[in-house]
C-alpha cells in the first residue's frame, strides 16, 4: 500500500517539476500550474469547505479541524484496491499507522509547496505575468497593465505609462484583423504580430510590445543553462581539456543545430553554408552570432 500511494502521489509533483524544466516559454502559465498542483495535492486530504477560499496561502495545511477523516483522504485506486482485497489481513494498528504516515506526507509536501513557491511575492508576480497569454489579452484580462509595469522599471519608465495603458486598452478592445488568428497562438508569435501592427509607417503598439517582448526574456528556471553546463562537461573532457572557447562554442552550437535531426542526412541550407564562409573575413563573435541567428 505504502508503493501504490508513492506511485500515485509522486508523478503529481514530477507533472510540476517538469513545468520548471521546460524549454519553451513558460513563465504566463506558472501561476496557473502551480495554483492546479497544490489545490489539487490539498483536496486529497481538506475538508472541501475550506478550498472554497480563493487565497490558497490562506489555506491552514496544518490544522487537524482542516482534515478529511483518516479512513477518507484519498491515497490513489491502486492503493484503495489493495485496501479492499486484503482489509481482512490488515492489523488495525498497521492500518492507522499507514493512514498517519500518509497524511503526514501531505502536510509535509503542503508546507513545502508553500515555503518554495506561494509564500513570497513570486507567487502573485507570477499571476501578473499571465498578461503575456493571447488568450488573457482576448479577454481583456488584465483591465491595467500598471501593477505589472511597476514591477520592472528598469524595462519600462513611469514617464510611457499612460501610452503604455492607452495601448493595452487598444489591443484589448479593438478588433484587430491581422491578430484574429493569433488569439491561441504562442505568445512568442503573437508580440511578434503586434510588434509588426502599424498605424501608416509607425508601429501601432510601440511601448507595450516592446514591454511584454522585453518580459518574455525572463527565465523561468535555471534548468536551460544547468543542461548548457552538462553539455560542456561532456565535450570538455580532460583529454580535450586545451579546446578554445571558439571551438567549444561552435560544438555547442552544431549539436543544438543537429538535435532533431539524422546527422547522416541532414543537408546545410545555403544560408547557413554562406554563414560559415564569412569565418574568413569577420572575426569569431560576428560569426558565432550569425550562426545562432541562422538556427533560430
Amino acid at each position: 500500500m505504502y508503493f501504490a500511494f508513492l506511485s500515485f502521489i509522486l508523478p503529481a509533483v514530477n507533472r510540476l517539476n517538469l513545468e520548471f524544466q521546460a524549454t519553451s516559454l513558460k513563465i504566463h502559465r506558472l501561476h496557473t500550474s502551480i495554483s492546479s498542483s497544490f489545490k489539487g495535492i490539498l483536496s486529497y486530504f481538506i475538508k472541501p469547505e475550506k478550498l472554497k477560499n480563493k487565497d490558497l496561502t490562506q489555506i491552514s495545511v496544518s490544522d487537524p479541524s482542516s482534515f478529511i477523516s483518516l479512513g477518507d483522504i484519498y491515497r490513489g485506486a491502486k492503493t484503495e484496491s489493495i485496501y479492499l482485497e486484503h482489509s481482512a489481513a490488515i492489523a488495525k494498528r498497521d492500518l492507522e499507522q499507514f493512514q498517519i504516515k500518509t497524511l503526514n506526507f501531505y502536510v509535509t509536501l503542503s508546507r513545502q509547496m508553500l515555503k518554495r513557491f506561494l509564500s513570497n511575492n513570486l507567487f502573485s508576480n507570477l499571476q501578473l505575468l499571465e498578461a503575456l497569454d493571447p488568450v488573457n489579452v482576448f479577454q481583456g484580462k488584465p483591465i491595467s497593465l500598471i501593477p505589472l509595469a511597476v514591477k520592472f522599471p528598469n524595462i519600462v519608465d513611469e514617464r510611457v505609462y499612460e501610452e503604455l495603458n492607452s495601448e493595452w486598452r487598444e489591443l484589448t478592445i479593438g478588433e484587430i484583423p491581422a491578430l484574429k488568428d493569433k488569439r491561441v497562438s504562442e505568445p512568442e508569435k503573437f508580440w511578434h504580430a503586434v510588434s509588426q501592427e502599424r498605424i501608416g509607417d509607425s508601429p501601432r503598439f510601440p511601448n507595450l510590445s516592446n514591454f511584454m517582448l522585453n518580459l518574455m526574456s525572463l527565465p523561468h528556471s535555471s534548468a536551460a543553462a544547468e543542461r548548457i553546463f552538462s553539455l560542456v562537461t561532456n565535450i570538455k573532457t580532460k583529454n580535450r581539456s586545451r579546446l578554445k572557447t571558439d571551438t567549444l562554442n561552435g560544438l555547442l552550437h552544431s549539436k543544438n543545430l543537429l538535435q532533431d535531426v539524422d546527422c547522416r542526412t541532414w543537408q546545410p541550407t545555403p544560408k547557413l553554408i554562406d554563414k560559415m564562409n564569412t569565418k574568413w573575413v569577420k572575426s569569431p563573435a560576428e560569426v558565432s552570432q550569425e550562426v545562432e541567428d541562422t538556427q533560430f
